[in-house]
């Protein structure tokens, strides 16, 4: 996502530098989600987008902005895609089609035949993708990069982080949206105990804090 900034700032140069990498948005669908509401939620944050890049450009022209929204963002990818009713679907659809963006759904198994259900999207869908749970590689490099965001240096020679990983892998069994949400209930559970280190009581305090069934 494009960081938030103000108005009429500056952008240093590490900023460009992350806004130009940035090729996409990212938008969680709520279940209360409207089709009025999905609009105005996309059309802020594809305004964000658009904005941040004329400011790397030095374009203050308004006109330019809202063409520039359209020239950036090449891709939107919609998480919780579940929670999405017809009505929003069909919006989302018509978006899509006046802003031209790639768009991705992601949502649990099955959403491929829910959405088989709208022709006018489904025509639509190049493919669908199944994820496998991640490898012990790929799990391990999740980790590093999430105890990073979280402040902290992940040290395999520290018997609480060693217990603390194992545990988040056990109770996940490599799902990559599981990893995630156990992640920010670590990383809110950290804030407000002022944690300075992730151990195992801290993850299953977090577990708790979420619907995963039994182990």
């Amino acid at each position: 996502m494009v960081e938030k900034y103000k108005p009429h700032s500056k952008l240093n140069e590490e900023q460009q530098r992350k806004i130009r990498r940035c090729k996409a948005l990212f938008h969680t669908a709520q279940v209360t989600t409207t089709p009025k509401r999905l609009q105005e939620q996309l059309y802020r944050k594809l305004f964000t987008f658009g904005n941040a890049y004329s400011k790397i450009y030095e374009d203050t022209n308004l006109k330019d902005t809202l063409v520039g929204v359209e020239r950036y963002c090449s891709l939107v990818i919609i998480d919780e895609a579940d929670n999405l009713t017809y009505q929003s679907i069909e919006q989302l659809r018509y978006l899509y089609d006046k802003h031209n963006f790639g768009l991705i759904l992601v949502g649990m198994p099955g959403i491929e035949k829910r959405l088989s259900r709208y022709p006018q999207l489904y025509s639509r869908v190049g493919f669908a993708h199944e994820f496998e749970p991640l490898s012990q590689d790929e799990m391990e490099f999740i980790f590093k990069k999430n105890w990073r965001q979280l402040g902290l240096n992940l040290d395999k020679e520290q018997f609480s982080d060693v217990e603390a990983i194992k545990t988040i892998a056990r109770i996940t069994q490599g799902n990559f949206r599981l990893i995630q949400r156990v992640f920010a209930q670590i990383n809110r559970i950290k804030k407000i105990n002022k944690l300075k280190k992730i151990d195992k009581e801290t993850v299953m305090a977090a577990r708790n804090c979420l619907v995963l069934g039994q182990e």
